[in-house]
């Protein structure tokens, strides 16, 4: 008894190779086309071989009794496997469907990965430029406390002059020099505070500030000022600046303690050098009214809170006092200023020379602005700290502003390199389409793909019967429509087996088996995909002829193949 059920390896051992023409109709009815006959040679469970004629539909070629494979289970079977096929027409949308989830899929991480870089590139970036702002402040910062220095240069000389009269020819000189000092520092500054005023009129230029300074150095020099007015206007001014100077740098973290210390200081050093020209007047005028002996008390207790605010913040501060004090200076500081508070000095001061009395006052002077330069030293010093730390501050965002770019940079090029890959596997899939892979990848690789021979193939044609005639039925795109469904179940059914499908034109569709990759079983792969093919049409009508079916002709040819490329097209011939 002939076996085609059970075992696949059993079924097809060859088939003859003369030019074989099967008719199949997609129905259970046998055609009446009965002289197209082929003959196969079944290997029997004996070992015997014997021969079916098929003529017409495959089923009753092979008799009632014999049931194809995928009939094993009876219509429950058939049914499983059309809906398979409908299934298998639809890979060709699952395959664009699961490349796009694939896509989503790996794109989610990079997505995420570039979404919180560029939040932290844009943070980093962001603290960089308020540390480069920050830098741009701490430098105007540095000039107008060299501004300042130079302004209390010029009050004490004023009240020196105002005191003096217009005999303290020496003084008016050295004020005329520290005129044109002053001016140079307030054009040396970045920019002028516009929000800076003076008895609450807006000087909101450079200009504007040099010509308040210009009426206040004319009332000096026309001495139509006291010596204490003068002192109390540029104190105002002073005062102004350090306000602005202060609260204008806003910095956090380590380096606010250095700009606390360093604006105490500064208050600190303003604070001296009121002292410093009250106290020329009075070794010139050996008195001082008393609202000045009071404000010059006050100044005393603010500089002793300045300085320890100042070493409150920065504990080295007083470390580096301490180390770069003049122990000779300070001491004699302490016995001049011990005798502005001694009365018993003054009426010895009234009996001293008018040159003594200016000797007196210049070594006050002169020692007074040493005591402030030592100041400014340490002041300067805690600015170059801060600068340095913005330095490296802003070296630091630099390095990790081009380690985020660098990694938004390489993650972009993954999602470019992930849809390269995808666009490459969609090329890849239609030129696998085209030519065979191995072809195909010998093309790619630039080698030169040699004819070949190949002694046993077998090759499989079909078409449809009446096609012409359908076509006169239907418009140019239900013909397409039609055509694609069609091929894509075809296409789709014959991925179960070893065979290569090598052109559809028009209705005709060639397949054939046992190359590019040899294959001893390729005329039962053949035989079985016509099977199939002719099963599969049972499940396709035409849409829009309903009560029309088709029917599939079929020719298999097994011999000798040989193949080559012709380069300028790329197609297998």
């Amino acid at each position: 008894m002939i076996s085609l059920v059970r075992k696949q390896r059993n079924r097809v051992a060859d088939v003859n190779p003369a030019p074989v023409d099967l008719i199949a109709n997609g129905s259970d009815k046998d055609e009446t086309t009965t002289d197209h006959v082929h003959e196969i040679r079944i290997r029997t469970e004996n070992g015997s071989n014997g021969t079916v004629s098929m003529i017409g539909s495959s089923r009753s070629a092979l008799g009632k009794d014999v049931r194809p494979i995928w009939e094993e289970n009876g219509d429950t079977k058939e049914q499983e496997e059309i809906n398979a096929v409908v299934q298998q027409v639809l890979k060709g949308k699952g395959r664009a469907l699961q490349m796009v989830k694939l896509m989503v899929l790996m794109s989610i991480p990079l997505v995420a990965l570039i979404t919180i870089s560029t939040i932290t590139l844009v943070e980093i970036f962001t603290q960089f430029l308020n540390a480069k702002r920050i830098a741009t402040t701490a430098e105007w910062f540095l000039n107008v406390d060299s501004l300042i220095a130079s302004l209390q240069v010029e009050r004490g000389l004023s009240a020196t002059y105002i005191t003096a009269g217009y005999n303290a020819a020496d003084t008016m000189q050295a004020l005329w020099h520290q005129y044109n000092t002053t001016n140079l520092h307030v054009w040396k500054l970045q920019y002028w505070p516009a929000d800076f005023t003076y008895q609450n009129a807006p000087i909101n230029s450079k200009q504007l500030f040099i010509e308040l300074l210009k009426d206040v150095r004319g009332k000096v020099s026309s001495i139509r000022l006291s010596f204490d007015e003068s002192t109390r206007i540029y104190t105002e001014i002073n005062t102004e600046l350090m306000d602005i100077a202060t609260y204008s740098v806003h910095i956090a973290g380590n380096m606010w303690p250095y700009l606390v210390s360093a604006s105490a200081m500064l208050r600190a050093s303003d604070a001296i050098g009121i002292q410093r020209a009250l106290g020329s007047s009075f070794f010139l005028m050996c008195e001082l009214g008393t609202d000045i002996y009071e404000w010059f008390m006050q100044l005393d207790g603010e500089i002793r809170s300045l300085q320890d605010m100042s070493f409150i913040y920065r504990p080295d501060v007083e470390v580096m006092w301490n180390d770069s004090l003049n122990r000779t200076l300070l001491e004699r500081l302490l016995v001049l200023k011990s005798q502005i508070y001694s009365s018993s000095f003054r009426l010895v001061c009234l009996n001293m020379s008018e040159e003594a009395r200016v000797n007196r006052s210049n070594l006050w002077f002169d020692s007074m602005s040493n005591y402030i330069s030592q100041w400014k030293g340490i002041r300067l010093q805690l600015l170059g700290d801060i600068t340095a730390l913005i330095s490296d501050d802003m070296v630091t965002k630099k390095k990790e502003v081009t380690i985020y770019t660098i990694c938004i940079g390489i993650t972009l090029m993954a999602i470019k390199s992930v849809e390269l890959s995808l666009e490459k596997k969609r090329t890849d899939l239609l030129l696998y389409q085209m030519l065979p892979k191995s072809v195909a990848d010998q093309l790619r690789a630039k080698k030169e793909v040699l004819p070949q021979f190949f002694d046993h193939v077998t090759i499989y044609f079909s078409d449809i019967v009446g096609f012409t005639m359908i076509c006169a039925r239907s418009t140019p795109m239900e013909v397409v429509a039609m055509l694609n469904g069609i091929y894509s179940a075809f296409d789709s059914s014959i991925d179960r087996y070893e065979v290569y499908k090598v052109e559809t034109i028009g209705d005709a569709y060639m397949v054939v088996s046992g190359l590019p990759k040899p294959n001893i079983r390729h005329s039962r792969e053949i035989c079985l995909m016509a099977l199939d093919l002719r099963q599969c049409l049972k499940g396709l009508r035409i849409p829009h002829l309903p009560d029309e079916s088709f029917t599939l002709r079929i020719g298999i040819h097994t011999g000798m193949y040989a193949r080559s490329i012709y380069v300028c097209w790329r197609r297998l011939c």
